[in-house]
């Protein structure tokens, strides 16, 4: 009995969702009623990236001013983050953050960019080298001025360092 329930449910969500896209043109980025497409564009992508690259260049400079430019201050744990920032770039100088085997899914306002990063930095006192990597997904919302960062799970390149 539950087996034939699911079967028809999901026989009747195909089939409006077939019929929802039937109105719509294959080719057409805009469905009939106006509403804004459901998928991102390239160029929505290269922004996003862009920002969240300016983002990290501000960071490695100690500009804790213009990267927080491109946080959203809705974000949760924002406060802290920013905290995380400005202890980081006293303790750590000349820090470098390398995005690798970057992975980016773009929608219409919102922007998913999955990376491994390794991050490089002279610890204070007596500049020691040190390095550290992880695997971040960051989230980039289009704003009124442009593409903020408005979530990070997984592990935080913009973290303190000394509290790993």
């Amino acid at each position: 009995m539950k087996i034939f329930l699911i079967t028809i449910l999901l026989s009747a969500s195909s089939h409006l969702y077939a019929s929802e896209n039937s109105e719509t043109s294959s080719n057409s980025v805009k469905t009939l009623d106006s509403k804004p497409s459901k998928v991102g564009t390239p160029l929505d992508a290269k922004k996003a990236s862009a920002a969240l690259n300016e983002l990290f260049r501000a960071y490695e400079s100690g500009n804790i001013t213009t990267a927080r430019e491109f946080l959203d201050s809705k974000m949760i744990g924002f406060q802290k983050m920013l905290d995380g920032m400005t202890a980081e770039s006293n303790t750590c100088k000349q820090i470098r953050i390398h995005l690798l085997d970057t992975q980016i899914q773009a929608g219409p306002d919102i922007v998913t960019i999955q990376s491994k990063w390794e991050k490089r930095c002279l610890q204070l006192p007596n500049f020691s080298p040190k390095l550290y990597t992880g695997h971040s997904t960051f989230l980039m919302q289009r704003s009124g001025t442009g593409w903020n960062l408005s979530g990070i799970s997984g592990s935080n390149p913009l973290q303190n360092s000394g509290a790993r």
